[in-house]
């Protein structure tokens, strides 16, 4: 189990998601916030432009969009749509787990059921943790440069006192990050899992969660149900709802999953019995 614990902690699509929603991040931010146009793309010789010294011009631009909700807004117009996929890449590996050692050493488990819970659980929390850290080093980053331009960023910040997010807004997103992103990895990672103990295809443990997502979020956003607006975990940032509020369209997917993760391990137990 030793060598089974190193592998895991060196899991190479944990750092390949980690890596590329980061750079998705920074990519999308450095177009959709008119950074690149402003840099490259301008033609500062335009009538209204060419009165002002080209690098005044520039720097006035650049200082309208270095701002904390421009910063994530622009960032995440594309990723808000695929955002389960980044939770559900670093458990690609417990498919290849439950595939291998999981069917061919069972008999070697003092507790089947128990060890494949805990790997599980495992891969679940480093679906989690990916985004959550991701976001982390996103935020981290931008607190170098970015700015509040707003009093109140909406009601995720309500469970801190008013004024807070105007004075510490570096803060709250680090929260946001830690806590609702990191939640909402954590349970589609866990439906990934789920999903993978009735397949071997791996594109099915990738899409699935992601056309679930995206279906739950078109369900809620047309009837008007709250409980099944998922994407509104996603979009924290920029909600109406209150802090416990906007955790509440993860309860649906939470039982879900349990319901998934219980009758897949039953019926993997019942196989490796017969």
């Amino acid at each position: 189990m030793k060598i089974i614990h190193k592998l895991r902690t060196k899991n190479s699509y944990f750092y390949i998601s980690l890596i590329v929603l980061l750079i998705c991040l920074w990519a999308t931010w450095f177009f959709e916030s008119s950074c690149a146009e402003i840099l490259f793309f301008m033609d500062y010789n335009a009538p209204d432009l060419i009165d002002a010294p080209k690098a005044e011009v520039q720097l006035n631009f650049l200082a309208s969009i270095l701002n904390w909700e421009t910063y994530i807004d622009s960032a995440m117009r594309y990723i808000i749509h695929i955002f389960p996929l980044f939770a559900v890449i670093p458990v690609i590996p417990f498919l290849f787990e439950r595939k291998s050692y999981f069917v061919f050493g069972a008999a070697r488990f003092r507790g089947y059921t128990k060890s494949l819970a805990g790997a599980i659980l495992t891969y679940t929390l480093k679906g989690g943790f990916c985004i959550s850290l991701a976001f982390v080093i996103f935020f981290s980053v931008g607190n170098i440069f970015m700015i509040p331009s707003l009093e109140d960023i909406g009601g995720f910040a309500s469970v801190f006192p008013k004024g807070f997010y105007a004075e510490h807004a570096y803060l709250f997103f680090v929260f946001m990050s830690m806590t609702i992103y990191f939640l909402t990895g954590c349970i589609f990672a866990a439906m990934a899992c789920g999903i993978s103990l009735f397949t071997d295809k791996e594109y099915y443990v990738l899409l699935i969660p992601v056309i679930v997502y995206i279906a739950e979020s078109y369900i809620g956003g047309a009837f008007g149900i709250h409980l099944f607006q998922i994407s509104s975990c996603v979009g924290a940032f920029n909600t109406l709802y209150n802090t416990l509020e906007s955790f509440l369209p993860l309860l649906p997917l939470l039982i879900a999953d349990i319901v998934l993760i219980t009758v897949g391990i039953r019926r993997k137990r019942n196989g490796i019995i017969c």
